[in-house]
């Protein structure tokens, strides 16, 4: 799981907005898929499910990384 503190490369809150975020996920090295996210920081706690951007590798592990969720937690 990764965590995002709301802050930028030099430590500094970031402005209120619309933000995206790519995770890559990986299969025995060979099969990559990425997913594709939005969340806004105006909203409440959310869960999201980032829809698959790109998905490469064997046919028969095309379809072995589903289901991908992220949750958008904000600080208190």
């Amino acid at each position: 799981m990764y965590t995002w503190d709301g802050t930028d490369q030099a430590g500094k809150e970031v402005e209120p907005g619309s933000y995206t975020f790519v995770v890559e996920a990986t299969y025995l090295g060979s099969h990559i898929v990425l997913f594709k996210g939005e969340f806004d920081t105006d909203n409440k706690e959310i869960t999201i499910a980032p829809e698959p951007e790109f998905n490469s590798g064997e046919s028969q592990n095309r379809d072995m990384i589903q289901e991908v969720t992220a949750r958008y937690l904000p600080a208190s």
